[in-house]
This record gives structure tokens, sequence and C-alpha cells, in this order.
């Protein structure tokens, strides 16, 4: 177990005159305090998928453990562990802070309505390194399919865009039923791929306004394409403002019915009208948020979905 990312044991909770704590390891700690044998699953355990570790529970309650200790460092190993433990149809009690409970919860309690396998987009086309390190976190985090956008392509040529536009939506299409996250991303997030305006308002006798239209544009209609060819795509993430401009156009949307801020700065929604009526939203600007921003927009989303 880890304190602000110490050891349990090296903390100031460890010098407390009357409970002491001599160890992280959170299997011993139970073995001390309870009459019921304890076992831990760990995070090599966690790389072989929900199926074997269904099958490690219950070799482990067969062996006699009354008590299973999880290791766990991001939500994917909480929906990895969740759906280990429903996969395993044994009778279970979580003992945690409230996080793995409710991860539980969103997956036991369905609404029955709820048929289609419900699935998220993000698509992304801020480049400040803010974003770059809260996608980096993300797709360490949780089991997406990426895939980068070459920006230049899309102010190269109306052939040159709409070839790049196909083969981002093909690729999406292909890959998301193995994934219930996929994150679409300008490749301008690396630094080295970033266009240069001035070649183009040059060339093109335009602003730099008209430029960042035609990339926004290009985002919108991946994003459209992408939904209307696949339902299931039932929660949107957008970042930052300009490409939420541009999607909401193509969409043909009235407006967005804000229902709850996920975080200062990023609001979560429905799609008013348009082609996609009711589509869930979460909307954030680029340079908003810690590290961690977007991970926590995608498990917002993920649990209005019962993902």
């Amino acid at each position: 177990m880890l304190v602000n990312g110490l050891p349990l044991h090296k903390t100031e909770v460890a010098l407390d005159p009357k409970t002491p704590v001599a160890t992280s390891e959170v299997r011993k700690v139970f073995e001390q305090q309870s009459k019921y044998p304890a076992a831990s699953i760990l995070m090599n355990d966690m790389m072989q998928g929900k199926h074997y570790l269904a099958e490690k529970i219950k070799g482990l309650i067969k062996e006699g453990n009354r008590t299973i200790v999880f290791d766990c460092v991001t939500q994917e190993d909480l929906d990895l562990i969740a759906d280990a433990v429903i996969t395993s149809g044994i009778k279970f009690v979580t003992v945690d802070p409230g996080v793995f409970t409710s991860t539980i919860a969103r997956k036991i309690i369905v609404p029955s309505e709820k048929k289609s396998k419900d699935k998220i987009l993000a698509v992304v086309g801020s480049v400040n390194p803010v974003t770059k390190s809260q996608m980096e976190e993300l797709w360490l985090s949780q089991k997406t399919f990426n895939i980068f956008v070459k920006t230049k392509e899309l102010v190269e040529s109306e052939e040159r865009s709409e070839a790049e536009i196909d083969r981002i939506v093909t690729e999406v299409l292909e890959n998301s039923p193995r994934y219930k996250v996929s994150t679409v991303t300008g490749d301008g997030l690396m630094p080295e791929n970033r266009i240069d305006f001035g070649y183009y308002t040059a060339r093109d006798h335009s602003t730099v306004d008209e430029v960042s239209d035609k990339i926004n544009a290009a985002f919108a209609e991946i994003t459209y394409r992408i939904c209307k060819k696949d339902a299931n795509f039932k929660g949107l993430y957008t970042s930052g403002g300009d490409i939420t401009v541009a999607v909401c156009r193509k969409f043909d949307t009235a407006g967005l019915e804000l229902l709850d801020e996920v975080l200062p700065l990023a609001a979560y929604g429905k799609i008013l009208k348009g082609d996609f009526d009711g589509l869930n939203i979460i909307t954030k600007g680029g340079m908003v948020g810690q590290s961690n921003a977007i991970n926590r927009c995608i498990t917002y989303l993920k649990e209005k979905l019962f993902i």
C-alpha cells in the first residue's frame, strides 16, 4: 500500500504509538487482524486478463482463502478486477475506500434498457504540452485504440485531406470492436509534427484562422463519419475548444445541455438536436487540469454509460 507514493510503513502512520504499522503488504495486515486466511493477486497476474484472474480467484478460494487482496494502480486495473470477480461467479463483499465498490456497482447494476455495447470516442486536436502529458497518462492507464491524424495532410490539398480522413475513419471502425475507448489525436501533439502556418497562409493567400478552420473541420468530419457508421459510440470527448465548436457545427447541434462539471472547466452534458441528439459529451480546454484530467473525463463517461 502506497500513501502519496510512499510505502505505508515509511509514512507518519508507521510511527503511531498506539497502532504502529510495520509492513506495507496489505495481505499481512489482514492476516494479523483476521482469523481467516488471506491471499494476494499481484500485478504479474493482472497482465493475463480477466479469465485467467477469474480462475485464479476460484483457485485461491478452493485453497481456503477468505480474503483476496489485489494489486492495483489505475482505474483500468479496477475495471479488470471487477470483470474478473464478476466472471468468477463467486459471492463476494468489496472492501475498499469506495472506488472499487463504485466500479463493481456500475458493472452489475446496468439499466434494463441498455442493450448495446457502448463505446467512447475521444477527439483531441490540442497541441500544447499539458494535453500531451494528459493523453500519455490516459494511454498508460486505460486500454485504448489510438490513431494519430497527420495534420499536414489536412491542409495540403482536398484530395489528400479526404484520403487522410478516410484512413482514420477506416482504422477506427476496424479496431473499435476490441476497445471500449478509441482516441483520434492530432500528431501536432509531438512538436516535430507541427505545421508551419506561415507557409500555408502564403501559399493559399489565406489567414491563420482559415487554415486552422480547415484542420478543425477535418477533425469534425472524422468524428461525424465514425459516429454515423457505428451507433455504439454513445460517449464523446472533445478537446480543445475549436474542435468542439467544429464538431457541434458538423453535427448540426442546437446546443449542449450542461449537466455536470467533471473538474474545473471540463463540462459534461448531452448534445441537443441535430444528427446525434442526446449523445453524451465531455468537452475540456487543452490546457485545463492536471496530468490525470483526460483520464478522469473518460472514466466519468464510462460511469455514465455503465461501461
